[in-house]
């Protein structure tokens, strides 16, 4: 499992044999276990690895909160209940860490296939960087937040929720709220994304709406702490 890196987070079979010297029968079964118990993902297409569910959902179990599969399935349904693609994100080592993706099931729709997000320009990325010191915010950003950024951070204080369009992707549109622990603090960013030519105002009114009531049924559900002064209030 050590041989799995930031940089080298996806592996094929020979590559792992190259980094652990095992024969490849050898191996095959190992990894043939560790996908069937969840540790790995073996993409059926391209036959590569990568870390697994299972692998995700202790690390934040560790961190004292149940990021587990009934998540995963509120996601499914908030896929399901806005026809658009939905993704979860942590904010793991500094970065912003996308942990599930429930792509929509039509076919003009917008595919998450990013592992990490950038943290000045993305939904997630400010509302993890909302709850953090304006020391914090300046180490994290490499300087003092821009005035676009100062602005974002603004309509979430306002807000409760961040909005996008095509600030990431000039083709999206997507709405991001968060989830609380136990503590009271964002631990996942939950994020609903339609093609930008198809958000109209009532698509965006009716896809904050969702992901506001998912993303509080989801704390509720992991037991966390929504805090007093969040008031999302409805798409402007």
């Amino acid at each position: 499992m050590d041989r799995f890196t930031a940089d080298e987070n996806s592996l094929s079979l020979k590559q792992l044999c190259d980094k652990t010297g095992y024969n490849k029968a050898t191996l095959y079964r190992m990894l043939t276990d560790l996908t069937q118990a969840g540790f790995l993902h073996r993409d059926a297409d391209t036959k590569i690895y990568s870390i697994g569910d299972t692998v995700h959902r202790l690390s934040n179990i560790a961190k004292g909160y149940a990021l587990d599969d009934a998540i995963w399935e509120m996601a499914d349904a908030l896929s399901l209940q806005a026809g658009e693609t939905v993704h979860c994100s942590v904010f793991e080592n500094d970065m912003v860490m996308v942990k599930y993706v429930a792509e929509s099931p039509r076919r003009l729709r917008i595919i998450v296939d990013q592992d990490t997000l950038p943290i000045d320009c993305t939904g997630s990325g400010l509302l993890f960087l909302s709850q953090e010191s304006a020391e914090r915010q300046a180490q994290l950003l490499g300087g003092t937040p821009s005035a676009s950024v100062k602005k974002y951070l603004k309509f979430i204080a306002q807000n409760g929720y961040m909005h996008n369009a095509g600030m990431f992707d000039p083709d999206a549109f997507s709405v991001t709220a968060p989830i609380f622990d136990k503590a009271g603090k964002i631990c996942v960013c939950i994020s609903v994304v339609s093609p930008l030519i198809q958000a109209t105002d009532d698509v965006k009114r009716r896809l904050t709406n969702a992901v506001i009531a998912q993303a509080q049924k989801i704390t509720h559900r992991i037991n966390g702490v929504i805090p007093e002064t969040y008031a999302p209030s409805e798409w402007k």
